[in-house]
């Protein structure tokens, strides 16, 4: 049986779960790619806490990745290279550059197309700029 109570003996405003003898808090931390202090959620494949937002960029990112080519969904990270791991060509990755541009709603310039290494580079890029 779950009983809730408040934490009254200290600064911070949080529900505790008590089981038993146990006690469950909600774990905030921040998103290991934008920072935002959000309830984090732990994917899968990822050993990183990401916020919705980069999680959900991230899976657009690997779906759209795995869908033009052999790559398994899975074996898509956010430190995956795009010429190394990833093996994407320019045009590939011109085109790669403009799906995304449509589905965030962010322009990315030739410059920062140029200086794109990794599947991070890409949501971190892209999270900054539609964060603000």
């Amino acid at each position: 049986m779950d009983t809730r109570s408040s934490n009254q003996g200290s600064s911070e405003n949080c529900t505790e779960y008590k089981m038993s003898s146990l006690c469950f808090q909600p774990r905030r931390s921040p998103c290991f790619v934008c920072g935002q202090a959000a309830l984090a959620e732990r994917t899968q494949t990822v050993a990183f806490r990401l916020c919705p937002a980069c999680a959900r960029l991230l899976r657009w990112l690997r779906t759209r990745l795995s869908e033009d080519s052999e790559l398994r969904f899975n074996s898509i990270s956010l430190a995956s290279s795009f010429a190394d791991d990833l093996r994407i060509d320019s045009l590939s990755m011109i085109e790669f550059i403009m799906d995304l541009e449509q589905e965030s709603g962010v322009n990315i310039s030739d410059d920062t197309i140029a200086k794109v290494r990794t599947v991070e580079d890409v949501v971190r890029y892209v999270r900054l700029r539609s964060a603000g």
